[in-house]
């Protein structure tokens, strides 16, 4: 399986020290909802969590911003990814985010509306915690994933890939992803952006 508790927790500390700061000042006044936090050792959540749901922002109106989140460390690249196949219990790969995703675009069932991707100041071995930067991304962008989903889909938004992905440990499992240029995300599928 390719889930790692360490980059998982190191994704958590990213997400409460600098990532949800970020949503407060998006959305003022909102409840914010760490679903990936709650997935853990919790079935419930976790069947939420693996569906692409890691953030419920519930907005002051009662309305709620269903948020998919991923943080990149600064010994990664600094374009955005999707995973593309990862290892499945049992043996074998299968389909990650980017199918589950576009299918779910394209047959109009439920993803989340919208995609936080930031790239960190600081590397995976560095705790987040630790680390003193005020602000803890060399960029962070929020996207409109129907948008994107739209761009990919229609073939005006192209990836390289997909390329291995090592575990933490340096280790190829067979997990996947595929990689888009932040540059080449046109405007329309960004809802908010902050660079250095």
């Amino acid at each position: 399986m390719s889930f790692s508790p360490k980059r998982h927790r190191w994704s958590i500390k990213v997400q409460d020290r600098y990532a949800i700061p970020i949503y407060k000042r998006i959305w003022p006044g909102a409840l914010i909802e760490p679903i990936a936090k709650y997935a853990i050792g919790n079935d419930r959540w976790g069947r939420r969590d693996f569906s692409g749901l890691d953030i419920i922002i519930a907005l002051p109106q009662g309305t709620e911003i269903h948020l998919a989140q991923r943080f990149r460390s600064s010994d990664s690249g600094d374009d955005f990814s999707l995973r593309y196949k990862v290892p499945k219990l049992g043996g074998g790969l299968q389909e990650s985010e980017y199918f589950k995703f576009l299918t779910a675009y394209k047959e109009g069932h439920w993803y989340p509306t919208h995609y936080a991707f930031g790239n960190t100041k600081f590397s995976l071995k560095e705790d987040p915690l630790k680390v003193n930067y005020e602000q803890g991304f060399s960029n962070f962008y929020v996207f409109k994933m129907g948008t994107l989903l739209r761009l990919i889909s229609e073939g005006g938004l192209k990836y390289s890939g997909p390329y291995a992905n090592p575990t933490p440990d340096g280790k190829l499992n067979g997990s996947s992803g595929v990689y888009f240029r932040l540059d080449d995300i046109p405007e329309e599928a960004v809802y908010f952006k902050l660079e250095r």
